[in-house]
């Protein structure tokens, strides 16, 4: 079984939390579980018990949101929201913007060098800039668009070929190992363009 992992970032370094499920490898949910971090220590704390013997492999999948895009590419401007663009990110407090872009940075590569929970495998995958992007091509989505795609490409996906080609294109996933994908990702404007590199963990897992 795995436990996938989305929700709230924070640096481990400081008190944050994520829920996740655990999943099976037909996709059902079969409990959901709090990933916390105290003190710089990393704990699962189930809302329903979970014995670690159970889980094969904890996966964190996390939006980048650009947080590796050099700070002179975020521009300060007279918009409603954060409008991110293959060019930079728009906004209107280009300070609020770097410091929570330092901060993701930070806690991503602390993220990045744990490789244990508990004894038991972890890994963070990212949806770049964010999980609309990757699934819709929709950088900025609006909020009430969102629950009507998902359900739409739930249905869509069914079939594995269909996720294969939505999501998994040759433009779109990551051909090469796992820790060059994140070198990758950190690298310039690559955190606002639409990659994963989920196909890996699939293909680990031979789904």
């Amino acid at each position: 079984m795995i436990l996938i992992a989305r929700g709230h970032l924070s640096p481990m370094c400081r008190c944050g939390y994520t829920r996740i499920s655990l999943v099976n490898k037909q996709r059902k949910i079969l409990t959901e579980t709090v990933l916390s971090w105290r003190k710089g220590e990393t704990r699962l704390h189930p809302f329903h018990p979970v014995s670690p013997s159970d889980v094969a492999k904890i996966v964190h999948v996390i939006d980048t949101d650009g947080a590796f895009i050099p700070e002179d590419t975020i521009i300060e401007d007279d918009v409603g929201d954060v409008e991110y663009n293959k060019d930079g990110i728009r906004c209107g407090n280009k300070a609020f913007i770097v410091g929570r872009n330092r901060r993701k940075a930070t806690s991503i590569r602390k993220l990045l060098s744990v490789s244990r929970i508990d004894n038991i495998p972890y890994e963070v995958f990212f949806v770049s800039c964010n999980m609309d992007h990757v699934l819709f091509g929709t950088r900025n989505p609006a909020p009430k668009s969102k629950g009507p795609n998902a359900w739409d490409f739930a249905s869509h996906c069914k079939h594995p070929d269909n996720l294969n080609e939505s999501v998994f294109g040759e433009n779109i996933r990551f051909d090469g190992a796992y820790q060059e994908s994140w070198s990758f990702i950190q690298h310039d404007m690559n955190s606002l363009n639409r990659h994963t590199n989920l196909n890996i963990l699939l293909k680990d897992l031979s789904v």
